[in-house]
This record gives structure tokens, C-alpha cells and sequence, in this order.
């Protein structure tokens, strides 16, 4: 996960680099290079929208085995407390 966040920060860095040098390089109006950058900006949201929706579907399996191990750890749990209490019961 902490690849995944330090993966999008420096894409995101990158693109603010790379936005900063398209102004100061950009050899187009003022109103050209607004629209331009504007689709750019739309075309890098959508491109890290599918990233972000790309690795989600990749943790799912893993979140919901999570949520398993955990359901099975407290039925677990729950069974020895009842094991233990009726255990204790029956000694007194």
C-alpha cells in the first residue's frame, strides 16, 4: 500500500513538473495554453482515476480474506469463551 501512495505522489509530482515547464516552454496564447492544459489536466485525472481503480481491484481479494480470517478468528474465540464458561459450569 505504501508503494502504491508513494508511487501516485510522485506521479502526481511529475505532473505538476511537467505542467509548470509546459508554461514557461509553451509557445501558444495565453487562452491556447489554458484549454490545452485543462485537457491535459482532465486526461491525467482520468489516467489516475483508472490507476486508483486498478489497484483497488487488485486489494479486494485481499481485503475480503482479511475479512474472512477475521470473522473465522472470532467465531473461534467465541466458541472457546462458550467451551469455557459451560466448562466452569459444570465444575460447580
Amino acid at each position: 500500500m505504501r508503494d502504491t501512495i508513494n508511487f501516485l505522489s510522485g506521479m502526481i509530482l511529475g505532473a505538476a513538473i511537467g505542467a509548470i515547464t509546459a508554461l514557461l516552454f509553451a509557445p501558444q496564447s495565453g487562452a491556447e495554453l489554458r484549454a490545452n492544459l485543462q485537457e491535459q489536466a482532465i486526461a491525467e485525472r482520468q489516467r489516475l482515476q483508472a490507476l486508483l481503480e486498478q489497484q483497488m481491484a487488485e486489494l479486494q481479494p485481499q481485503i475480503e480474506k482479511l475479512q474472512q480470517d477475521i470473522q473465522t478468528v472470532l467465531q473461534r474465540t467465541e466458541q472457546l469463551a462458550e467451551a469455557e464458561s459451560e466448562g466452569g459450569e459444570d465444575a460447580t
